[in-house]
């Protein structure tokens, strides 16, 4: 995977900027997202 030089800056849980909505650098939304987990199946109890 090649290197883009890209600025990169690691902020950790209780640190100023943390879970911020807002990029601190020049990139999109697609490039700044996490995808959301999958929900949680509902288990049943008709096995029973």
């Amino acid at each position: 995977m090649p290197i883009d030089g890209s600025p990169v800056q690691f902020i950790l849980p209780g640190e100023p900027g943390f879970a911020a909505t807002e990029p601190l650098f020049d990139c999109d939304a697609i490039m700044s997202s996490y995808p959301a987990p999958a929900p949680k199946k509902e288990s049943g109890h008709d096995d029973l």
